[in-house]
């Protein structure tokens, strides 16, 4: 699984939580995320780091 990427699918009302409200374009929420968004990212690399933690070196 390692090196092969990953892609996440989130609902639209999952995305709009994690951002300043009406400020959920491309541009915009760079510069508008939530506590929620940090949650959800801290989440997903602690969940990469634990995976690669258990895989051997080659």
């Amino acid at each position: 699984m390692l090196g092969m990427g990953a892609q996440l699918e989130m609902t639209t009302d999952l995305r709009a939580a994690m951002f300043a409200s009406g400020k959920n374009t491309r541009a915009e929420r760079a510069t508008n995320t939530l506590p929620l968004f940090w949650s959800f990212t801290t989440a997903v690399r602690t969940a990469i780091q634990r995976l690669e933690a258990t895989q051997p070196v080659l």
